[in-house]
């Protein structure tokens, strides 16, 4: 009997271990899952991996070989360097416009696997202190 269950837990562990990713187009649609996840995605000049509970969002991005941080709390994306003591802040009702007006264009890939993710990893670092940008601003 005691070799069943152990059977059955390593079985359990496998499973939790092999599990596929699932494709995402947009973080909105990742948000949209409901699901708690760790996802990453990948091009030539850079690499990520976001952390998404709901509306909460962190992504880390790495570029230029440096460390762009967003995290998204649902009302607010917080933006900086890691590393740097500055960063920004901007409704995030107003974020995907002034993504359009810098001509942005977000084409990724994104590889997501369910994860209890901690609530400690939507904190902003003591050490940043963020400029908010007015919504007024933007629409100029």
């Amino acid at each position: 009997m005691e070799k069943i269950i152990v059977l059955i837990g390593a079985l359990f562990l496998l499973s939790a271990c092999t599990q596929e990713a699932v494709m995402y187009d947009t973080m909105k649609n990742i948000s949209a899952s409901g699901k708690s996840l760790k996802c990453t995605w990948s091009r030539p000049e850079l690499t990520g991996v976001a952390w998404v509970v709901g509306n909460h969002t962190r992504t880390e991005t790495r570029f230029a070989n440096k460390i762009h941080v967003t995290i998204d709390d649902g009302r607010n994306k917080y933006i900086w360097t890691m590393w740097q003591r500055q960063g920004t802040n901007i409704s995030s009702a107003y974020y995907p416009l002034l993504e359009k007006m810098m001509g942005v264009k977000v084409n990724n890939t994104y590889y997501c696997k369910e994860k209890q993710v901690s609530a400690s990893r939507f904190s902003l670092p003591a050490y940043v202190k963020f400029k908010h940008i007015k919504p007024e601003i933007v629409m100029i």
